[in-house]
């Protein structure tokens, strides 16, 4: 067979070479390649020196792919494309507010379920756990939380417990909180103020928008009633 470079380990482009093989009807020399995608591939010698193969066929995909570099999905800043799953769905190095790089699937960004939604390295999971062992001062003697702290909670299970009765009005239908809201009450304290008494409410303006700034307001029971969206008939 003749001397030849061994290449197996070498990369070339996405590809990584597993071993030696010979083509089946001209024993011209072969390599089998394991590409960054999950996908193996033989090719020739000549080929992956001369730079004519550097993928399954998944890098023209990816010249192909719309770059989201510098978007923010939460917390996290997208710093760049880095390479394929294995079924083909594209990943992309983020960086967290908290400072950590991670890789992670554009699927998980970018997916309307706000359940699903990969918001953070991991360390917003952690921080909401910590928010909810903790009432910022608003556990009054007994026992009973202020009115606004219930408020929080209530808008938090309304939009993101499947199993709170409202959910389906709620979450089910697109509602959700506002990321600088979700896991910091101090600043929806903050944002909306002191319930001006005990019958007040937290309503939003536009029914079919999201607790946000610039969206809610407190105001009586009879108002926030009036205020729904079956009420504009669907206009």
């Amino acid at each position: 067979m003749g001397h030849y470079t061994d290449l197996t380990g070498h990369k070339f482009g996405y590809l990584k070479v597993l071993g030696r093989g010979f083509h089946d009807k001209t024993l011209n020399a072969e390599w089998l390649c394991l590409c960054i995608c999950g996908t193996r591939k033989v090719v020739t010698a000549a080929s992956l020196k001369a730079g004519k193969v550097k993928s399954c066929g998944c890098m023209q995909t990816a010249n192909r792919l719309k770059d989201i570099s510098g978007q923010r999905f939460g917390r996290l800043t997208v710093v760049g494309f880095v390479d394929f799953a294995p079924n083909r769905v594209s990943r992309w190095l983020c960086r967290c507010d908290c400072g950590t790089e991670k890789v992670i699937r554009k699927s998980n960004l970018t997916v309307t379920n706000p359940n699903s939604q990969t918001r953070s390295c991991g360390c917003q999971k952690v921080q909401a756990q910590k928010w909810r062992l903790t009432t910022h001062g608003e556990t009054k003697h007994g026992g009973a939380k202020s009115k606004e702290y219930r408020c929080w909670q209530g808008i938090m299970a309304r939009c993101y417990n499947p199993n709170n009765i409202r959910y389906k009005s709620y979450g089910a239908k697109g509602v959700v909180c506002c990321d600088k809201w979700r896991h910091d009450f101090p600043a929806f304290l903050e944002d909306v103020g002191r319930a001006p008494d005990t019958d007040s409410c937290i309503d939003r303006i536009d029914p079919f928008g999201n607790y946000e700034p610039l969206n809610v307001r407190w105001v009586d029971r009879e108002t926030s009633n009036h205020n729904k969206r079956s009420n504009y008939n669907g206009e």
